[in-house]
């Protein structure tokens, strides 16, 4: 489901939860001064850092969005500028071969195992070696897919070590116990006026839609179709094979297909593409897509 969507549920079903635990949980004697204080302490702290790692997990996103973006134009260039090579069919045959089963790769890595592509990626890298260079216009073209291969090894490399940056489980427990607090206090206030349900009602869903985002942006998880999948999905349409889609993303994820677009799964991977699934499905790096 498309994170914006679920988080509305998820509000509206908070909304209806809490309205209708501010009804039915009883009164209890408290010392209210004190509950007060503690509530109004713990919700400028849960907003300082919930707005702290908002910021930090916005910038990672606008971050990844940018640099995938980037990578997605480098490996067209390198896709491109491979075919205008002369007599170096073999090289181009296994370009076209390796390139595809590292895409395949690439797309189904979650972003926190990005960098177990390193592999992959090496064996595309290589057959630079292999080129043969008989003129000087192919001299040139040689040159400028050096540098095209650069261009991707860079964009490679910012997209893997922003895919491993997260939030801590401490992090992650300080925000859900202050969570639990603000809750707890704030049903704890009870009286019978109309403006308390209201409170006990929107107060709470707001502090739960707060860590829902939280956690979809630490995850990658808003615009997921640009982001996680069309970097490699338009190289593949450049190599001149199907798209491919793990069934498990298609699922569960609102992914925007190009309604021309013809894709596979992974049960219909072939050859080499179907060996290297095979070696991360048993590795267990692809797992994480259940999270979803």
């Amino acid at each position: 489901m498309d994170p914006k969507k679920r988080s509305w549920l998820v509000f509206l079903i908070s909304l209806i939860s809490f309205g209708m635990l501010s009804f039915l949980l009883p009164n209890v004697e408290i010392d209210r001064s004190l509950v007060e204080v503690v509530l109004s302490i713990t919700s400028i702290l849960f907003g300082l850092l919930a707005g702290f790692f908002i910021s930090q997990m916005w910038e990672k996103f606008s971050n990844v969005r940018k640099h995938s973006a980037e990578y997605e134009t480098d490996l067209l260039n390198w896709i491109r500028a491979m075919r205008f090579l002369d007599d170096n069919e073999e090289v181009k045959k296994k370009f076209k071969d390796r390139m595809e089963e590292y895409l395949v790769v690439w797309i189904t890595l979650p972003w926190h195992y990005a960098d177990k592509d390193k592999k992959y990626f090496k064996r595309v890298h290589d057959l630079l070696d292999e080129i043969e260079i008989s003129s000087e216009k192919e001299k040139v073209l040689y040159e400028k897919i050096l540098s095209f291969a650069s261009q991707t090894t860079r964009a490679r490399k910012k997209l893997t070590i922003l895919g491993k940056q997260k939030m801590f489980g401490i992090e992650w427990l300080i925000l859900v116990s202050l969570s639990g607090i603000i809750i707890g206090s704030t049903f704890m206030l009870r009286e019978g006026s109309l403006l308390f349900y209201l409170v006990a009602a929107i107060y709470p869903s707001i502090v739960i839609l707060i860590l829902l985002i939280l956690y979809d942006l630490n995850n990658l998880k808003w615009n997921v179709t640009n982001v996680s999948f069309e970097p490699a999905e338009v190289p593949l349409d450049e190599l001149g094979v199907k798209r491919f889609y793990e069934k498990k993303a298609l699922e569960t994820l609102d992914i925007d297909i190009p309604e021309n677009k013809e894709y596979r799964t992974e049960d219909e991977l072939k050859g080499g593409t179907r060996k290297v699934y095979k070696e991360i499905d048993k590795k267990g790096w692809n797992k994480y897509k259940e999270q979803y």
